[in-house]
């Protein structure tokens, strides 16, 4: 990538590793521990847990929405450039 300009399936490239790094920490998330015997600690430990368990679950969710909006700015640009390209095209034909 130089400039301004983004080459053909980079959009798109960063939008599947995005999604599929979402997928993978939520099938980890799924096989989450269950808190330890912890005597006295347990209902500490148990709430320490589940926090981290809803805080992965937030970052699935953040990487999932990512992937997705990158996804889609990677169609956009895709198709702003077309109808970049087809008007410098006819701009140079009205010009002769």
């Amino acid at each position: 990538m130089s400039g301004h300009g983004v080459e053909d399936g980079v959009l798109d490239g960063i939008a599947a590793t995005l999604q599929a790094a979402g997928g993978d920490l939520d099938e980890i998330g799924r096989s989450a521990p269950d808190p330890p015997d912890a005597g006295e600690a347990g209902p500490a430990i148990a709430g320490i847990v589940s926090q981290l368990v809803d805080n992965a679950g937030q970052l699935v969710l953040g990487l999932k929405a990512m992937g997705e909006a990158i996804a889609e700015a990677g169609v956009d640009y895709a198709d702003y450039e077309v109808r970049a390209a087809e008007e410098l095209e006819g701009a140079a034909t009205e010009g002769e």
